[in-house]
């Protein structure tokens, strides 16, 4: 099986390459498994209460909102729950990849270079955007301007990413024109 990371920094276009993706091959989504774990696995949440308090899950649903705030504005809690969680997402990846016979795996990983896991894949596609569109677009989500930038600021910068990936889209245009993008990736991908 040939395995295949996309990434980039926060509001570059990731998960919408992904979801395009998604109509031609299986793209597992690391913020997806992160989710699951964090509401079901009971190992994580008392794990998590033990650093963050109790109220991080109040009437036993987690609260992101309070997590985030509490990771973004502290690199050491963001250094214990990525402890907790970049494990067990791994482990979920390898057990997925142990029980399908798929020929080609995509898998949107945020922090593939901050974690440093391009060795779990053979290939890695880079999405990057200019850094006022993802402003933009992450303030159109509901995000302020200053939380946007203080989540990039904990981001390796763009610049950095692309002498490490193997393959750059740069998400700059249109959805049609990001669509082409992406076929393209995909013939890449199979005549590797």
């Amino acid at each position: 099986m040939k395995k295949i990371a996309i990434t980039g920094g926060i509001g570059s276009g990731k998960t919408t390459v992904s979801r395009m993706i998604s109509a031609f091959y299986t793209v597992l989504s690391c913020d997806n498994i992160n989710a699951i774990l964090l509401e079901n696995d009971l190992e994580v949440r008392n794990e998590i209460m033990n650093i963050f308090g109790e109220e991080i899950y109040p009437a036993g649903k987690i609260n992101k909102c309070l997590l985030a705030n509490l990771v973004f504005r502290d690199i050491e809690k963001k250094k214990f729950l990525e402890e907790i969680m970049h494990p067990r997402i791994l482990n979920h990846i390898e057990s997925y990849i142990a029980k399908s016979d798929e020929e080609i795996l995509f898998v949107e990983v945020p922090l593939l270079f901050e974690a440093e896991w391009q060795q779990y894949f053979d290939f890695s596609v880079l999405v990057i955007s200019d850094y006022d569109e993802i402003i933009e677009r992450l303030k159109t989500r509901g995000m302020e301007e200053e939380e946007v930038k203080m989540r990039l600021n904990y981001q390796m910068d763009p610049e950095d990413k692309i002498h490490l990936a193997d393959y750059v889209i740069e998400n700059d245009g249109t959805l049609e024109e990001l669509h082409e993008k992406v076929l393209k990736l995909i013939q890449v991908v199979k005549g590797n």
